[in-house]
Formats: C-alpha cells, sequence, structure tokens
C-alpha cells in the first residue's frame, strides 16, 4: 500500500467517524418514531430539520454519489404518481387532494434526503441497531404500563407517553391501547428473521441477549395487547423467515440450518412459557384469545369487522364507476364517511387506493414495491453482510404491509422509515455494485 492508499483510507475513517456523528439526530429521530408514533410531533419536527440539514452536510463530505440513481428514479416516480392523482382529485374537486401531498410526495423527498446522509455502512447498521433497542423499550413501556395499571407494581416512575393510553381487563385477556403497539407489526417478525441470520454472522451487529430479549419481551406484550394483526404478523414470522433463508446461498443456508431450528423450538418455547405465565398471573386463557383473533375475521361476531365488511363493499362499489383512474387522491366515497373531518380517510388501506388511483394507480404503486422486493430478493441470493440485514427488514416490511390492509399505517410520516430503511440498504449496495461488481459488506 502507497503512500496514497494510506491517505485515501486515512480520509474515509474520518469520514466514516463524522458520518456517524452527524447521524445523531436521525438515530435520535428514528427511535422516538418507534417508541411513540403519532405523538411529540413538535419534538421530532426539530429533530427531522436537524437531521435534514446534518444529511446534507453528511452527503456534501463525501466525494462519492450518495444516492444511486435507480433509487432517485424510484423516488422520483413515487412522488410524481402522487402529483397526477392529487391533480386529478383537485379537478374532480375532492377535498383531501392538497392534503395528502405530504404522505405521497413530501415526505418521500426528505426520506431520501435523509437516505443520503446514511449512506455510510456503520450509519446504516446504527439505525438497524436502533429498531432492534426501539422494540426492547417499546416491550418494557407497555409492560409495565399493564402491571401498574393492574395494580401489581406501585406507580410508575414513566411519564404517560401518550395522552390516550389505555388498558381494559377482561375474563381471560386484556385489551391494550398504545400507539406504540403497531411498531411491533414490523419488529417482531424483524426480530425473528434477525434471530436466525445475525446468528453465525462474522461481524455479529448485537449481541445475541439483546435480539432474544425484545424478541421476548414484545412477544410478551403482544399477547397482551389483545391487537389481531400484531398476533397475525407474529404468527406468519417464521414462514417469512424461511422464505428468506431459502433465497441466501447454499453455503450460507447449511450454516443457519441449526440456528433455525432452535428459532423454532425457542419461539415454541417462549410462547408456552408466556402463556402459562400470564395464565398464572392474572387467569389469562390462550382459548379466549383464539376466539377473539378468528371472531376478528367473521363480519357476524365483531362489529369492527362488520364495518371493514360494508366499507369494502362501498369502496369497491365506488371504484366501479372509475375503474383506470380512480377518483384521484383525496377522494371518498358519499355514501360512506367513516371521518366528517377526514372523509377521504377510510381504515382499508388498499380497497381506498384501488377507489382513489383505479387500475393505473394500484398497479403504478404497486410495482414501486415490487422494485424494491426484486433488489432485496438480489441481495439476499448475494449472500454476505448486506443479505443478513436485509433479510429481517424485508420481512418485517412484508408483515407491516399486510398489517396496513386493514390499519393505515403507512399514511403516517411515523411509520414511512419501514420502507425507506430497506431502501437505505439497497441503495448502499447498488453504489458498491457499481464501484466493484464483487459484493461488498454492508
Amino acid at each position: 500500500m502507497d503512500v496514497a492508499d494510506v491517505a485515501e483510507a486515512g480520509g474515509a475513517a474520518v469520514r466514516s467517524k463524522a458520518s456517524i456523528w452527524w447521524s445523531a439526530p436521525s438515530l435520535l429521530l428514528l427511535f422516538l418514531m418507534l417508541l411513540v408514533p403519532t405523538a411529540h410531533q413538535p419534538l421530532k419536527a426539530a429533530l427531522l430539520l436537524l437531521a435534514f440539514f446534518t444529511a446534507l452536510a453528511a452527503a456534501f463530505h463525501r466525494p462519492e454519489r450518495t444516492v444511486h440513481r435507480a433509487t432517485l428514479v424510484w423516488t422520483l416516480v413515487l412522488c410524481a404518481t402522487g402529483l397526477g392523482f392529487m391533480a386529478r382529485g383537485l379537478l374532480r374537486g375532492e377535498p383531501g387532494a392538497l392534503s395528502v401531498g405530504t404522505v405521497y410526495v413530501l415526505w418521500p423527498l426528505l426520506f431520501v434526503a435523509l437516505l443520503a446522509g446514511a449512506v455510510d455502512r456503520g450509519v446504516l447498521r446504527r439505525h438497524v441497531v436502533v429498531v432492534v433497542l426501539a422494540t426492547f423499550a417499546v416491550a418494557v413501556y407497555g409492560l409495565e404500563f399493564v402491571l401498574e395499571q393492574g395494580g401489581w407494581i406501585p406507580r410508575s416512575v414513566f411519564p404517560d407517553l401518550f395522552p390516550d393510553q389505555g388498558v381494559g381487563f377482561y375474563e381471560g385477556f386484556v385489551e391494550l391501547r398504545i400507539p406504540s403497539l403497531a411498531t411491533l407489526t414490523f419488529t417482531l417478525p424483524f426480530l425473528v428473521a434477525a434471530a436466525v441470520s445475525w446468528t453465525r454472522a462474522p461481524r455479529p451487529l448485537l449481541a445475541r441477549r439483546w435480539v432474544w430479549g425484545a424478541l421476548v419481551a414484545g412477544l410478551l406484550l403482544a399477547a397482551l395487547s389483545g391487537r389481531r394483526a400484531i398476533l397475525l404478523v407474529a404468527a406468519l414470522a417464521p414462514l417469512f423467515t424461511l422464505g428468506g433463508v431459502a433465497l441466501l446461498p447454499r453455503s450460507e443456508r447449511s450454516r443457519l440450518r441449526g440456528p433455525t431450528v432452535l428459532l423454532l423450538g425457542g419461539l415454541f418455547g417462549a410462547v408456552a412459557v408466556v402463556a402459562l405465565f400470564l395464565g398464572r398471573a392474572y387467569g389469562f386463557d390462550l382459548a379466549l384469545v383464539w376466539d377473539m383473533f378468528r371472531e376478528g375475521f367473521d363480519p357476524r361476531a365483531s362489529e369492527s369487522s362488520s364495518i371493514r365488511a360494508v366499507q369494502l363493499h362501498e369502496l369497491i362499489a365506488g371504484w366501479s364507476e372509475h375503474p383506470w383512474l380512480g377518483a384521484g387522491h383525496g377522494g371518498f366515497v358519499r355514501s360512506h364517511i367513516r371521518n366528517p373531518a377526514l372523509p377521504w380517510s377510510y381504515e382499508l388501506s388498499y380497497p381506498t387506493l384501488l377507489f382513489q388511483t383505479g387500475v393505473v394507480g394500484f398497479a403504478a404503486y404497486a410495482a414501486l414495491f415490487g422494485w424494491i422486493y426484486w433488489q432485496a430478493a438480489r441481495m439476499i441470493r448475494a449472500g454476505g453482510d448486506a443479505a443478513r440485514l436485509m433479510l429481517p427488514l424485508v420481512v418485517g416490511l412484508t408483515t407491516f404491509l399486510i398489517a396496513n390492509a386493514t390499519n393505515p399505517y403507512l399514511l403516517k410520516f411515523d411509520f414511512m422509515w419501514v420502507v425507506f430503511l430497506p431502501l437505505a440498504l439497497i441503495n448502499r449496495w447498488l453504489i458498491d455494485r457499481d464501484a466493484d461488481p464483487v459484493p461488498q459488506p454492508a
């Protein structure tokens, strides 16, 4: 190695350390979005502004490009699609056409700017670590709140993070109302996949006890939550994890065969221990939880399911009037208004998107997400550290999109990281592949 190489390596190390310091606002912002979604927005707005400028500074100080052209095209197409259907909504006189501009245009542009500042590999790894730590924090806060409200522990030393949080104790089960429970629809499956893919990594991202501790605590909170979406995605997580592992190179699959078997056995054991503990603590009945979960999909047995069944029928009927281009963003069905203040807002995300954008718009958005899955599959097939990072993220993204079907999480700023964190890893991987055809570690 000559003097020039030494100088270049030293400069890269300095830039990497500087990027990690500059990423502190975005790391804290991500932690808060996971812990307190939809709350404390003024604090997040200040952090977002700081993260935006520090990301630009970090990107400016890097000699190489920080946003791959394919990533930039993906974002611009996303924004252009949003603008096009906002214009259609305006032309049709839909009241929410401008209101949704933040979701479909502004937030994606801001996130891609943050992505440019997080292109450093060390910074990306720290963002993934934050997902694990924030899950542990969500579980601890939720469990502590339930125990306090149930009278098992003294009054909490933690302040209430949400003004409308609450818990109901019923015979055989508990129903918890905390907005951060939505975080678990991504992070629990993420942790299941991480427990497999990170086990025998040459450079472990985090100590195994942190991953398993967060996973067990999250499962305990999920059992207490009474949320059908969380229970469903937690049950699907091992299946999606096995699908992701199957994409890895053969040599890496063989190394993970033991950890995968151990994980499945450990999950069954953890569920049994959690059910036994909750049953002894306050009469938790797993059979009642199953009945409650099953009734959630029966319109005749659940009021919320009945409302969603009516909503689905009305949205499909409304879509049939404008099947190709829809009613435009901000449009709503005049015969079915769920929220008079926001009449264009519905629980069923995908039928709403079909109604508002038609076949053309729905296909465009689906293709954009399909591109993310295609690139993620390429990364996992290539193997290495990048694959081990991506596998849990794509499993979490998949289960989150399932939960999003009946709760429009992606229409909120606090949950858009679910899409842009995997996109950040894809962006780094594409840049590395252009620079060197040999896959680089993440």
